[in-house]
């Protein structure tokens, strides 16, 4: 989910991944959350789309482009027996049929998917939001209704459950205290072999 050290680790994978059996994909940029949302999500209602006043023409150049990446990642992947990873806090947010589009799609070229999500406590959650309103320079902190900040985090657990499979499912408490050193790369790392 979102504030839980995502850009750490995304950066620190896109530049810094030296473990040849993975292969980190953000379809050309760090975060995979505009690509994610535009080949398997509602790309008209994603906020960046709609941040940036992309019409359906531009989305759909978008959609293609990031489509032909992912085949040309996917086919690297598995001739290079790596296992792909993508990174994008939308996915958090995205509908049970939307993950579902997702699973199904890398199901197809013969990839399981395994989905690991940071979960912040609430309270911090929203501290580091206002944190980062303030410094992004936004006068007020006015929360957008177009983004649900209100998470049933317990049905969106489940979700990825009946989704994926709960076998297929890390769920980790973004607490930086108990990671190595303090380090959520190193965490997720460490996790997941690399």
């Amino acid at each position: 989910m979102p504030k839980t050290g995502t850009t750490s680790i995304q950066e620190s994978l896109r530049f810094g991944l030296k473990d040849k059996r993975f292969l980190y994909f953000g379809f050309g940029e760090t975060n995979g959350s505009r690509g994610i949302t535009t080949l398997f999500g509602e790309p008209s209602m994603y906020f960046n789309h709609l941040r940036m006043g992309l019409s359906s023409r531009d989305i759909e150049t978008y959609r293609r482009r990031w489509f032909r990446r992912l085949e040309q990642a996917i086919a690297k992947a598995s001739a290079d027996c790596q296992s792909l990873i993508l990174s994008g806090e939308t996915g958090w947010l995205m509908s049970e049929a939307e993950l579902a589009r997702i699973r199904q799609f890398m199901e197809d070229r013969r990839f399981r998917v395994k989905t690991i999500a940071y979960l912040r406590p609430w309270k911090a959650r929203m501290e580091s939001a206002f944190s980062e309103n303030v410094k992004a320079g936004f006068g007020s902190f006015r929360i957008d209704p177009r983004f649900p900040w209100v998470i049933d985090y317990r049905e969106r657990i489940r979700t990825l459950d009946r989704v994926f499979g709960p076998e297929n499912v890390d769920i980790q408490v973004f607490n930086p205290s108990t990671f190595p050193e303090g380090c959520v790369v190193s965490h997720f790392c460490e996790r997941q072999g690399i």
